[in-house]
């Protein structure tokens, strides 16, 4: 079931960019508060470099209320100022543009948490792969990430036959070090 449901998702991003330009964007919308505030990190000296990567596989099916697919992810990830840490992503899918948004959840070993939000694009790249990039802004945290602010670039592979899928991230991330709470 799962194998039909991503080849007919797949057969719709087809021929969606089969069609020609529709006038929707292709590439995810500047994020200006993003930028204004990794200017205001950078100015106080607290922005700090962040990499890393990730895998993950669907949990469970995904559901489908045309044109949006959405899919439960979980997976590991080894990321700066995280280490090794588990994800959880809950993602919605346009299967007629390709658009998505995500909201992500980064679960560090110490039980600190990262939150972020991805808007991207998906595009096939086979007949039951896709790539995908787009932008994550961090929306806060808990302990250390409490009031954590940045954005990363994310892109990658998934086959959607198996669920799986690989990324990598690049961008900044910035937080009080020392802002530790009870959870």
């Amino acid at each position: 079931m799962r194998a039909s449901t991503a080849l007919s998702t797949l057969s719709t991003l087809v021929l969606a960019a089969c069609a020609g330009d529709s006038g929707i964007p292709t590439s995810p919308p500047t994020l200006s508060r993003s930028n204004e505030v990794a200017q205001d990190a950078r100015e106080h000296g607290q922005s700090r470099p962040f990499s890393g990567s990730c895998v993950a596989q669907t949990a469970g099916p995904a559901t489908f209320v045309f044109p949006i697919r959405t899919q439960l992810s979980i997976g590991t990830c080894q990321l700066s100022h995280l280490g090794r840490t588990s994800l959880r992503t809950l993602q919605h899918v346009n299967v007629v543009t390709g658009d998505e948004v995500a909201e992500l959840t980064y679960k560090a070993a110490n039980g600190d948490k990262l939150f972020a939000t991805n808007v991207g694009t998906s595009a096939p790249t086979g007949p039951t792969t896709i790539a995908f990039s787009g932008t994550n802004t961090v929306t806060g945290g808990t302990g250390r990430f409490d009031d954590a602010t940045g954005t990363f670039s994310a892109s990658g592979t998934a086959d959607l036959a198996t669920g799986a899928a690989a990324f990598a991230y690049d961008g900044w991330i910035a937080y009080e070090a020392s802002n530790r709470h009870d959870r």
